[in-house]
């Protein structure tokens, strides 16, 4: 037997410190979230909290705001200081039954509503953007930012057109890893803006991925892509393109520079639109991005049936006035009135590995719904199903939770929820052995949804486990594995 070798003893005062420190180093180490309320005397606008933000070291950040609308007369600025170890969520404040979503409401006329200048992991929920002067800048303006989610969002101007219309709803350059979802795009002057979502991509990594998107009231072009990258990514299904009926002369739905070099999946977009306005292809050999070719699903109509089609495609300015039914398909009307109206249903990895699941809609109805399920074309479930997809139907243990790995997560692990009762939230990192590596938890609110990242992993097979535990002890768990590549 090898002869155990013999170590001095440190002196008795380093003692209890030795054990400290063993006891540090030894236990996981939490992440920090720092969660500011707006507005409040401390924060009273938005981009003060985001200076707050930029000056901590929280590796998970929210700004929630507390009332509706929220006025700006500034730029809302994002840049390089948000990244994959200082992420952002922007949303109304979880759990006031009162607030499901907030208006930001822009007085600037010269600058976007919100600009992201090599910002990343940012996330935009439940926010209504909207502009209420003359427009004279883009809404949103997204620039060499990568891993940013608008999702559930509503983005539009109510002035008249005034000043120049050559601005877009939402202009994307050179998007990496950009998810567009559940939003809607407007104007409630017809032509105020000319694009509705224009993206430009800049290089072989780009990718933009737009779902279940209405964009409507644009005066030249409704999409607009434009890539001739190899390996890029192009990625587009059940949205919904409006061309407005009042204007006098009608814009394309989609346009499309998009050659045979980027990777294009489209699929069962809708266009209403005369037949010559549905899609631009500008040159020969460019792609559809729309989806307008054989097996693509794709439905065209003709802008005479867009009021059948929706509750309203008005947007109304009555004080208080939700907005509820804005584009909201009618039961009766071109997009429902029977199954072949029908969307495609999307979960991570399916129907191809470049998708990325989507389980609700604008007013987080679960997606699919109806009998047999399906998932509706634009914004709306309008038959919405009892539980998001990959999630246990009504009288499961965790029908309260739902959880699963993010695609190409950055480094870590990292897993997006979405919890639909209040209550605690606690997210742990197990190594094979069952040691617990990393915890954190939080409080959530019904309806809450959004990241949950750990950083400390250094590779291998890891086990995670969420467990979400009501205020009555009620409690969901969903429990998975992972592989961290380093």
């Amino acid at each position: 037997m090898p002869r155990a070798l013999s170590l001095p003893r440190p002196p008795r005062s380093h003692v209890a410190l030795l054990l400290l420190a063993v006891a540090l180093l030894g236990a996981p180490v939490p992440s920090r979230a720092l969660d500011l309320d707006v507005p409040t005397a401390a924060y009273p606008t938005i981009q003060d909290a985001i200076t707050a933000i930029v000056a901590q070291k929280d590796p998970v950040n929210s700004i929630n705001l507390i009332a509706s609308p929220v006025v700006t007369g500034t730029e809302i600025r994002l840049d390089l200081n948000f990244n994959s170890l200082h992420r952002l969520v922007i949303r109304p404040k979880p759990g006031i039954a009162s607030l499901p979503r907030a208006e930001i409401l822009s007085n600037d006329t010269n600058h976007p509503i919100l600009s992201m200048s090599s910002a990343s992991f940012v996330t935009l929920e439940d926010l209504d953007l909207i502009r209420g002067i003359t427009n004279n800048c883009d809404l949103v303006a997204l620039t060499q930012s990568s891993d940013i989610v608008i999702q559930r969002c509503r983005v539009g101007s109510i002035s008249p057109a005034g000043a120049s219309s050559s601005w877009s709803y939402l202009q994307i350059l050179y998007p990496t890893d950009i998810v567009v979802r559940n939003c809607i795009f407007f104007s409630t002057y017809p032509g105020a803006l000319n694009s509705g979502i224009t993206a430009v991509y800049g290089d072989n990594t780009n990718s933009l991925r737009l779902y279940n998107n209405v964009v409507a009231s644009h005066g030249l072009v409704g999409i607009h892509i434009s890539s001739t990258f190899p390996g890029s990514l192009v990625l587009l299904r059940n949205n919904v393109v409006v061309n407005d009926p009042a204007l006098l002369v009608e814009p394309y739905a989609y346009a499309s520079e998009v050659d045979f070099h980027p990777l294009v999946i489209s699929t069962h977009n809708v266009a209403f639109a005369s037949a010559a306005q549905v899609e631009a292809l500008n040159q020969m050999q460019n792609q559809s991005v729309a989806g307008n070719v054989a097996g693509g699903a794709f439905l065209a109509f003709s802008t005479a049936r867009v009021a059948p089609a929706f509750v309203t495609h008005a947007w109304s300015l009555v004080a208080g006035d939700e907005n509820t039914d804005f584009y909201r398909p009618t039961a009766a009307g071109d997009l429902h009135d029977n199954s072949s109206k029908w969307g495609i249903t999307v979960g991570n990895g399916t129907p191809t590995p470049q998708d990325l699941e989507v389980w609700d809609d604008v007013w987080k109805a679960f997606r699919p719904g109806g009998v047999p399920a399906h998932t509706d074309r634009g914004a709306y479930q309008l038959d919405p199903g009892v539980s998001p997809v990959g999630v246990p139907g009504p009288g499961a243990p965790a029908a309260a939770l739902w959880a699963a790995p993010r695609r190409n997560p950055g480094t870590g692990v990292g897993l997006d929820f979405a919890a639909y009762a209040p209550g605690r939230l606690t997210f742990e990192v197990l190594d094979p052995a069952g040691r617990l590596l990393h915890r954190e938890a939080r409080a959530v609110g019904a309806g809450e949804s959004g990241a949950l990242d750990w950083s400390g992993a250094r590779g291998g097979v890891l086990f995670y486990r969420v467990r979400l535990e009501g205020p009555s002890g009620a409690a969901s768990e969903v429990r998975g594995k992972v592989v961290v590549v380093r």
